[in-house]
């Protein structure tokens, strides 16, 4: 319980208190926020001050050693490539 309560806490910054959801529906979308969301930084600090969900940007999957890092400017993200990167053989 102690886990969901965080869980919980977490759902709430994106204002799921207003569904009426099961626990495990909760659960499969925090999963999902958790996977795809990007956290936003404060530009001086670099203290995380919220999270974003991008369609588009989702289907970039997680790597210890990324080829891609994101920027954000206002509400748009931006992927500068780390490393030169072929994309003809994803299709």
């Amino acid at each position: 319980m102690l886990t969901f309560g965080a869980i919980f806490e977490e759902l709430e910054l994106f204002n799921f208190k207003h569904y009426d959801l099961s626990i495990e529906q909760l659960i499969r979308i925090y999963g999902k926020i958790l996977i795809n969301s990007f956290a936003i930084t404060d530009q001086n600090s670099g203290h995380v001050i919220g999270k974003a969900l991008y369609l588009g940007a989702s289907i970039f999957d997680h790597s210890c050693c990324p080829d891609l890092y994101y920027q954000f400017d206002g509400l748009k993200i931006y992927f500068i490539a780390s490393r030169n990167i072929c994309l003809q053989n994803l299709y």
